[in-house]
């Protein structure tokens, strides 16, 4: 990959590691070890989604299609209080659907901030 993709991958990364502490602290007071990086993969896949949407072929239909899933899965978990991984058996873990949904503003606000420096500086990268 260029650079300028990288530049934006780590400003994902940190943005949604910056988020999502703070976030869980603050919101979720009750929770004494958070040991997932699930809201991390939210972002980075998300981000995928939002880049490849308007693609042609497989790439934009699986990023329209998850543009349009994660939110829909982050949802139902938060107002289900449970995770979609029940459905597949019991789990061992305490899913945070807070971390899911840093990850997701996470993925527009670095999607924003790229589209808006490419308009502003007039570069496609």
């Amino acid at each position: 990959t260029d650079k300028p993709n990288k530049i934006y991958f780590i400003t994902l990364c940190a943005l949604s590691l910056l988020l999502n502490g703070p976030c869980l602290y603050i919101f979720v007071q009750d929770l004494s070890v958070y040991g997932g990086i699930s809201g991390l993969v939210t972002a980075v896949v998300f981000y995928w989604a939002l880049q490849y949407y308007q693609a042609k072929g497989f790439k934009g239909l699986l990023g329209k299609f998850l543009i349009f899933a994660l939110p829909l899965k982050i949802a139902t978990e938060w107002k289900l209080s449970s995770s979609a991984i029940e459905l597949f058996g019991s789990q061992d873990f305490y899913t945070v659907s807070l971390a899911h949904v840093t990850g997701l503003i996470s993925a527009v606000l670095t999607y924003a901030l790229r589209h808006w420096r490419q308009s502003w500086s007039g570069k496609a990268n």
